[in-house]
């Protein structure tokens, strides 16, 4: 039992710290697409697509808001559209696609 415990104990600190470096990743794109610097954060936060993030939401949203300062619409609204799907309560992709149709 004891064993049962620390391997749960394990797997919760390896989530963490996971969670906590997508944070981290999610964050360093942010400050790219801030400095409008779009494609570097959309190839810096695509990492994350392939792992089985708890943020991806978050991932896709922002590569929805890289695509929409790049002016490439169509790939804004199908990001915006994942992020949706992931959690439809998200009123900022929703107000975001909705800006990319105008």
């Amino acid at each position: 039992q004891n064993n049962l415990i620390l391997e749960q104990e394990s797997v919760m600190e390896e989530s963490t710290s996971d969670l906590r470096n997508d944070y981290k990743i999610l964050n360093k794109a942010w400050s790219l697409h801030y400095l409008q610097k779009h494609k570097e954060a959309i190839d810096e936060v695509k990492i994350l697509l392939n792992d089985q993030s708890e943020i991806i939401d978050k991932v896709y949203q922002l590569i929805g808001n890289c695509y929409y300062s790049l002016k490439e619409y169509s790939d804004a609204i199908k990001y915006y559209d994942k992020a949706i799907e992931i959690d439809p309560n998200n009123s900022g992709a929703y107000n975001n696609k909705g800006n990319s149709l105008k």
